[in-house]
């Protein structure tokens, strides 16, 4: 469960709804403002930290699975992917995308209708969906697995994994020879089945001409885990971070 906020709201960004009574009433501008003063702070301290460069950056808007770069042009991929089905993405932005329509271009009303159309999403009609090309060996056990006990979620998975093939595949494409691409991956449990979205990854990052030259693994915190920890009822919890650090082929 996480941490209450001043909106009476518990555990937002995922499915279900809670809400919990205030003894008193919360100064919401006052509590804003203790935490952009905090937020601040902590910036200050990281440029602080930064070595000096005449580095520049660029936003760009897109498509994880067809990225508006030229290929060879990127020395470093960093990303965290969205977890398959765990969380309810367009639930849990909302709030953010009413903050920032004029930066996304896009309005609350817009994000949802494009809501199925997100990468780890439930929503959409599945049926009508046509998956390209064959998943890696560890992506069609799990399906396998998945289809004895759940078809929908079955469904579901196979078409995270077919978005992640084409995002990691697009990695590949932008990197410039010899550079690397870090992911940070957790694996995690759907109806009791194994999902090792690690290895899932790893294979997949191979096919598209990218080795893995490193892993590191830590141990997620249950105090300070984002997700709900409810154990034995979906089988074990996400407790295991992968950093995968993979090197595109010269």
């Amino acid at each position: 469960m996480t941490k209450v906020s001043v909106a009476n709201a518990r555990d937002i960004i995922h499915s279900r709804h809670h809400y919990f009574e205030h003894e008193q009433v919360p100064n919401v501008l006052e509590k804003f403002e203790k935490r952009v003063n905090r937020m601040r702070k902590q910036m200050q301290e990281f440029g602080e930290l930064c070595i000096p460069s005449d580095a520049t950056a660029k936003v760009y808007k897109g498509d994880a699975r067809s990225l508006p770069i030229e290929s060879n042009t990127v020395d470093l991929v960093f990303t965290s992917p969205p977890y398959a089905t765990a969380l309810d993405y367009p639930r849990a932005h909302f709030l953010a995308v009413s903050w920032m329509e004029k930066i996304l271009a896009v309005d609350h009303d817009q994000y949802k209708q494009r809501a199925e159309t997100y990468i780890g999403t439930e929503r959409g009609k599945l049926k009508e969906i046509v998956f390209q090309g064959e998943l890696v060996p560890p992506a069609r056990k799990v399906i396998r697995q998945l289809q004895k006990v759940d078809h929908r979620k079955a469904h579901l998975i196979e078409r995270y994994f077919h978005d992640m093939t084409s995002a990691i595949s697009e990695m590949a494409r932008v990197l410039h020879p010899d550079k690397y691409a870090v992911i940070v991956v957790c694996p995690s449990h759907i109806r009791k089945v194994e999902v090792p979205t690690h290895k899932v990854f790893t294979e997949i990052a191979f096919l598209s001409n990218m080795k893995l030259v490193a892993e590191h693994i830590r141990t997620i915190d249950s105090a300070k885990r984002v997700l709900p920890h409810v154990r034995g009822a979906f089988g074990n919890r996400m407790s295991t971070e992968y950093v995968l650090v993979f090197q595109k082929d010269s």
